[in-house]
């Protein structure tokens, strides 16, 4: 895990990521927002909310662990990196946890997914792979200006390198969120993102 961070809000750096603005971050009433393009691990980061206890919504889609209801203590979609500065000043309290994933390897996930349906939904018509690759990186260009603007706490996560150290994850997510994560919890977000687990991305 990384070092201590600092009074000033200085980032802090570990083997999974980097926190930035913790010195302002408050435990209590937490609004967990997570940001990332498509594939690019905001399903299985939702899903270790909720193993957390984090209400990201009553009515959940199964298939992609997005609120149907738009309830608001935590949320993940993948187009908020579009609206989210204008609607922050009326959140209390918020977190932003910010997913990046190799491009090629999204872009790979998101025509396979092209392919088969989410959900058992129909299969979707694709571009080229060439505007699927413009999209990703048009959406993480965006992600990346935004979290330059907003002075919130912030952890920006390598799901490559989450998936491959889960422990240094967990505890750089324990010291974001400020709140303890007990040995049961920690052994159910490993099972979540090993391997083989259907939020572990393809």
């Amino acid at each position: 895990m990384g070092g201590a961070m600092g009074a000033t809000g200085e980032a802090c750096i570990s083997d999974v990521g980097i926190r930035h603005n913790l010195a302002d971050r408050e435990t209590a009433r937490q609004c967990v927002i997570v940001l990332g393009p498509g594939r690019s691990g905001t399903s299985m980061m939702s899903a270790i909310l909720g193993q957390l206890g984090y209400n990201m919504g009553r009515r959940l889609d199964p298939a992609n662990h997005e609120d149907r209801e738009h309830e608001h203590w935590g949320w993940k979609d993948p187009m908020s990196a579009f609206y989210l500065k204008e609607v922050l000043p009326e959140i209390g309290n918020p977190l932003i946890i910010a997913l990046f994933r190799d491009v090629a390897a999204t872009t790979v996930s998101r025509y396979k997914l092209s392919k088969t349906g989410l959900g058992g939904a129909a299969r979707r018509a694709m571009p080229s792979a060439g505007t699927v690759l413009g999209k990703v990186l048009a959406y993480q260009q965006r992600m990346i200006s935004l979290l330059a603007e907003i002075p919130y706490p912030q952890y920006w996560v390598s799901y490559e390198k989450a998936t491959r150290n889960r422990g240094i994850f967990i505890d750089d997510l324990q010291v974001f969120l400020g709140r303890p994560i007990s040995t049961a919890q920690r052994q159910a977000i490993s099972r979540l993102i090993a391997p083989g687990n259907r939020h572990a991305l393809s």
